[in-house]
């Protein structure tokens, strides 16, 4: 069997996912036939396959340039670089090809290719010479997009904008070319950018604008035009015909309001015309039907209310009567108090009508609501299962409106006896309503389980307005494990698991059902990871941590293949959402912090020395290229993709409101941006100090390691020679280089985390040395350990030590240089401060919760009861791997 048929063997293996078959196969390939590029192929599609990206890239790209010409190991090749998001080397491959020149098939990939790259010049000159050798109307729209990816955003005059244009006018937008939607919506977007206004409803009301969708679309974009050129007047005519046609549609409203003006419609033709695709089908828009004033919409507004009141209730648009209140807030105070009243009670079934109301309520007007339903619920005499579930509509709705309006200190609020009694009548009322819920599929929420996340609510604010008692936080946790389908509720789980992390807890079955995945990684940190942290919770914290990872990894590849995507069959605009999306992501803040937390998580799993050095040897490119990122003045553009919008849809305040952004801070507690990335880079700096001096314990190993050979041993002298001369890449040097650059970090100190703080000058200076100095014992690091269990310490500030500190100290004391650098020392005392906090949490005297009242059985019990029995696990584990320590030699 040749080279080649032993590669396609092993390619066919992996292409069958039978790995541990193409494992065995490709080392029995590698012993007959050790440099055969087509072997080596296989073998980067191998290692692709098991996981190690960066050495399959590597050895990808090399084989890139060797000229292989076997159609499967081509294939294969190609397909691995692409994985690898390689481009460079992958358009190297094309380019050699000899059918590249007349190939559509491969000249079509080459132009994808460079989409993938954002290199849109070469892109023109592929699509230009695919057009003019085969004639397809989809490669000049090819052409047109990539003449619109050259042009720099906000430019109006760009060479590449005016072509696009032409190229639109003359050859897409023609019954040879492609007339569809996205072609139509991109010519009109080019006009724009271009300040054409004129030829904009030009088109826009000519048969070929008709095109750009369906009327509504048609119409929102010419209003939005004439209101760019200035025309409000005409804007308004369009706009308010647009919203008479789709009262529901608040984005028409808004159209409609922000073109409100007592200017004239000074235009030589009365009317615009809209011509359709059915010859002699026209639309006509009368500019004299253009509104003036507020009261003139609000008239408009009532006049839809009047035309949809026929509707049943339960199908009622409210877009009119959201309108009035929007305009009412604007007009007249007064009248708007009796608006909000009379949409509650016209709306109160709905589930989002506490957020419609919660913008325009005032104290007045929420007391208004709150007594409409007291009287509505003694009124009702007709006790049949709807009218009963109505009755807890109106009595939930109250109830939300009167306690949004309590404000945030104890003097605006109820006594602590009135909060409490009305979370008991909102337990009561839950109860009575369950039986309304149990022909619910199992899946769904509670009819009524309004109740319960009011009396949340109400527990929130306790705490807050009442000197911080965790006391409200406790009792509103355990209200949760008395509730029917509390897994079916996400605002229940959200709060669950934020009441949770409040109490130092973290409630791992919520945050199971919460289920993050993809881009919830980096937008849902708040509540599906920092939680973890504050619990303890290691194991759901590394699977976290590699699942965001895995999603950050296959970033630059998904969106790549999505923009060739949308290259191919939709049209510019995409593209640039896409671009926008991906240029977020990459600049993340969670994104970077990810690889230091995960490296950590990896390390607790080390159970030898060379699981250590393997580790921080393969993980220190990363690890530096995080440091790069966050030292540099790219932390300038670092974004937070934190989204608490999710959060604030739970309270019961204005979404918008100050008010609403303090109770959902209080309620999420996480840290803000500042003292994530502090935290952050004293992380990155702890490991890469680990990272160095593992680096200089491998290279001594490997240097005694190299037996003496005779003085005629050639070879062997070489090899001793080439050791000898051999320098590890080490990262602090750098890394100093880096905070010299930053006023705030300049000075020659790193600055790990505490602990590791007081050794990081000798530790240092080791480094600096190529290992050559003397480290000497420093009371310090055992006076600041000694601190963390003393008797007026908290169990929190020894818990925030334990993870991730202690674990890159153990691994520290693990790993280091015996002969220069005291880590025996170390370690005992390491040893004498995990063993007296074990002794602490295994007595009791030292507890999580102080000065609370917590009852056996109950969820905040038991959530107490997991985390010490995971960190007094974490503890024995530590200690054990300590003690080995004292013991080297």
């Amino acid at each position: 069997m040749n080279a080649e048929r032993a590669a396609a063997g092993v390619i066919d293996l992996i292409s069958s996912n039978k790995l541990s078959e193409a494992q065995v196969a490709l080392e029995n390939a590698l012993l007959k036939y050790p440099k055969n590029n087509n072997v080596e192929v296989a073998e980067a599609c191998l290692l692709l396959q098991n996981g190690q990206v960066s050495i399959a890239k590597e050895k990808a790209e090399f084989l890139s340039t060797q000229g292989i010409t076997n159609p499967t190991a081509i294939n294969a090749l190609i397909n691995t670089l692409q994985r690898c998001c390689a481009w460079k080397a992958l358009v190297t491959i094309f380019e050699r090809n000899p059918a590249a020149q007349t190939d559509k098939k491969t000249l079509e990939s080459l132009a994808l290719t460079y989409v993938r790259m954002r290199d849109y010049a070469k892109v023109q000159e592929i699509a230009t010479q695919l057009y003019r050798r085969f004639n397809e109307a989809k490669h000049q729209v090819w052409l047109v997009q990539a003449c619109l990816g050259q042009v720099p955003r906000g430019s109006k005059d760009h060479l590449a904008l005016r072509l696009a244009t032409k190229l639109l006018e003359a050859a897409v937008l023609t019954e040879k070319g492609v007339i569809v939607p996205t072609t139509v919506q991109t010519y009109v977007d080019a006009l724009i950018q271009q300040m054409r206004y004129d030829d904009a409803v030009g088109f826009l009301c000519s048969k070929l604008g008709a095109r750009i969708g369906v009327l509504e679309t048609r119409l929102e974009v010419l209003a939005k035009v004439l209101k760019s050129q200035g025309h409000l007047a005409k804007a308004n005519a369009v706009a308010k015909f647009l919203w008479k046609r789709r009262p529901e549609n608040w984005t028409s409203f808004e159209a409609y309001v922000n073109t409100l003006s007592d200017a004239k419609a000074e235009v030589s033709e009365e009317r615009l015309i809209l011509e359709n695709q059915q010859s002699g089908q026209v639309i006509t828009i009368d500019y004299a039907t253009k509104d003036n004033r507020l009261e003139d919409a609000l008239r408009l507004a009532k006049e839809l209310q009047a035309e949809k009141s026929g509707q049943d209730g339960q199908k009622l648009e409210r877009g009119p009567f959201l309108a009035e209140l929007s305009l009412l807030g604007r007009l007249d105070a007064t009248a708007l108090q009796t608006a909000v009243l009379t949409y509650a009670q016209r709306f109160y079934h709905n589930p989002s009508c506490f957020l419609d109301l919660s913008t325009f309520l005032t104290s007045e007007s929420s007391l208004a609501i709150y007594n409409w339903s007291i009287c509505e619920e003694t009124e009702t005499d007709d006790r049949d299962e709807a009218s009963l579930l109505r009755s807890h509509y109106r009595r939930i709705l109250g109830i939300r409106c009167l306690v949004s309006s309590w404000g945030l200190t104890s003097e605006s609020q109820p006594t602590i006896e009135e909060m409490q009694t009305l979370i008991k009548s909102c337990l009561s009322a839950y109860n009575d309503a369950k039986p309304l819920s149990t022909s619910l599929a199992w899946s769904e929420e509670g009819l009524c389980d309004g109740y319960i996340s009011v009396a949340l609510n109400i527990a929130l604010r306790g705490y807050l307005s009442h000197e911080k008692d965790l006391q409200w936080i406790v009792d509103g946790l355990n209200m949760l494990k008395h509730v029917d389908r509390r897994m079916n509720n996400p605002g229940w789980l959200m709060i669950s698991v934020c009441f949770a992390q409040m109490l130092g807890l973290v409630d791992t079955a919520a945050l199971h059902q919460l289920s993050f995945r993809s881009v919830q990684h980096d937008t849902m940190t708040h509540i599906g990871y920092w939680p973890l942290v504050r619990g303890l919770e290691l194991k759901k914290l590394a699977t976290w941590e590699s699942m965001a990872m895995d999603y950050y990894s296959r970033l630059e590849r998904d969106c790549s293949q999505l923009r060739t995507n949308i290259f191919t069959y939709i049209s510019w605009p995409a593209i640039q959402d896409v671009h926008e999306f991906e240029e977020n992501q990459e600049n993340s803040l969670s994104r970077w912090l990810i690889i230091p937390h995960e490296c950590v998580s990896k390390l607790k799993e080390c159970q030898t020395q060379k699981s250590i050095f393997e580790l921080l040897l393969s993980r220190g490119p990363e690890l530096w290229n995080a440091s790069q990122k966050l030292y540099t003045e790219k932390v300038d553009v670092l974004t937070d993709n934190t989204d608490l919008l999710v959060v604030k849809s739970v309270i019961l305040a204005d979404i918008h409101s100050e008010e609403a952004q303090q109770l959902t801070d209080k309620l999420v507690g996480m840290s803000t941006f500042e003292c994530r990335l502090t935290r952050g880079l004293q992380m990155l700096e702890s490991l890469l100090m680990l990272h160095d001096l593992v680096r200089l314990e491998r290279h001594r190993h490997e240097l005694t390691t190299v037996s003496k050979p005779r003085k005629s041993n050639k070879k062997a002298l070489q090899n001793i020679n080439s050791a000898q001369k051999s320098h590890p890449r080490l990262y602090c040097p750098s890394l100093l280089d880096l905070r010299k650059a930053k006023e705030q970090w300049n000075g020659r100190r790193l600055d790990c985390f505490p602990a590791i703080n007081t050794i990081s000058e000798g530790l240092l200076s080791y480094i600096l040395s190529d290992g050559t100095a003397v480290v000497s014992y420093d009371d310090a690091f055992g006076d600041y350990l000694q601190a963390l269990v003393s008797e007026d310490n908290s169990s929190a500030n020894f818990e925030e030590f334990l993870y991730p500190e202690a674990y890159i100290l153990v691994s520290l004391v693990r790993t280091g240089d015996l002969s220069k650098i005291p880590v025996k020392k170390w370690a005992v005392t390491l040893q004498r401060i995990l063993e007296t906090a074990l002794s602490r949490y295994e007595s009791g005297v030292w507890p999580t919760l102080a000065a609370i009242t917590v009852a056996p059985d109950d969820l905040v019990e038991n959530l107490l009861q997991e985390k010490l029995k995971r960190v007094k696990r974490y503890l024995s584990d530590l200690i054990v791997d300590v003690a080995a320590s004292t013991r080297r030699n």
